[in-house]
């Protein structure tokens, strides 16, 4: 069996991400001034809305064109044991605007496939990096541009977090029909990634999805609220694991607990 939840309908997963706050009982913040971050969204005053109630028809989502004619409707990634994907790590680009470039043009990040590569956005020395394990099947040139991103918007808006102040990035340099886990961690994503984050030089990361952790350096805190240090050459950043955006989208109980950690872990 697996823990992972089946995947939402574009409808189902905008729908749940206006809510979704509010089932948690964070639909304010507890700060000195009372803030209503589900009000500015909805529209709505949050505490008013009865539980019988139904929520608020989301609008419709063009669904994702199908993969292209006479191409492989499953992405291929560079999975050859020998080869590290990317090359030689000396070769590797030193500055984050050239990874940019590179992580979307150079041949050895994969093998190809049937949707495109997606680049990561935001800026170095960012407060927050958040870490997902493949674009949307949607994105083409905007990095979560489809109903996991809008969610993904909701969290940071009710955490206080700016635009400006998170970076995103992807493990996978394109949205991969499922993926083998195991062979990503032979192509060496992990390596990959550790030196995307090097780059990037954020404050704090949040992965989510529980795939990632297998492909980052780490080791867990002695905090009560699963924490980890990302181990890196210039010392260690604080790391939330998260799970993956259909189970929190899905499990009140899965957004309460991703809640309290963070509270816990933005407190310490």
């Amino acid at each position: 069996m697996t823990d992972e939840a089946p995947p939402l309908s574009a409808r189902e997963q905008i729908a749940a991400a206006l809510a979704w706050w509010r089932d948690a009982g964070v639909a304010i913040d507890t700060g000195d001034a009372v803030t209503a971050w589900l009000d500015a969204e909805t529209g709505g005053a949050a505490d008013d809305a009865s539980p019988d109630t139904k929520p608020r028809a989301a609008p419709k989502v063009p669904k994702p064109a199908p993969p292209p004619q006479g191409r492989e409707a499953i992405s291929r990634i560079a999975t050859d044991p020998v080869v590290q994907a990317g090359g030689d790590p000396a070769n590797w680009p030193t500055d984050l605007e050239s990874f940019r470039r590179w992580w979307l043009e150079d041949p050895s990040i994969d093998r190809g496939g049937a949707y495109p590569r997606v680049a990561p956005r935001g800026a170095a020395g960012a407060e927050l990096m958040v870490v997902v394990e493949q674009p949307e099947e949607s994105d083409n040139d905007r990095l979560l541009s489809g109903p996991k991103g809008a969610f993904l918007d909701a969290i940071l808006r009710a955490m206080a977090v700016g635009a400006d102040a998170a970076y995103l990035a992807a493990l996978l340099p394109r949205h991969t029909l499922h993926p083998d886990w195991e062979e990503i961690g032979r192509a060496g994503y992990a390596k990959l990634l550790a030196h995307h984050i090097d780059l990037v030089g954020p404050k704090r990361i949040i992965c989510f999805g529980r795939n990632i952790l297998s492909h980052i350096p780490h080791e867990p805190t002695q905090q009560a609220d699963n924490t980890r240090i990302f181990n890196h050459d210039g010392g260690g950043i604080d790391l939330l694991p998260a799970g993956d955006f259909a189970t929190l989208l899905q499990r009140k109980a899965a957004r309460t607990r991703f809640w309290h950690n963070w509270l816990a872990w933005t407190d310490r």
